[in-house]
């Protein structure tokens, strides 16, 4: 377990961010995760060090609208 996954589907098909961490994540230690999607991009970072940024997609919504459950 040394992978932190965000994925999330604007309209136009999901999108994956993965952040590697070098050493095993359940190691009894707690660890900070922040994942944002904005308009101009989508950003997970852990541990304030290891981080994976993405442009946003230019097509589909820009606004949170649910039709199913939001999972986090």
């Amino acid at each position: 377990p040394t992978v932190v996954s965000f994925s999330f589907d604007v309209g136009n098909g999901p999108v994956e961010l993965n952040v590697h961490s070098p050493t095993p994540l359940n190691d009894d230690q707690w660890h900070r995760v922040s994942a944002e999607r904005n308009t101009k991009e989508a950003i997970l970072q852990l541990d304030q060090k290891y981080k994976e940024v993405r442009p946003a997609p230019t097509q589909g919504h820009t606004r949170l609208e649910l039709y199913s459950q939001l999972y986090v």
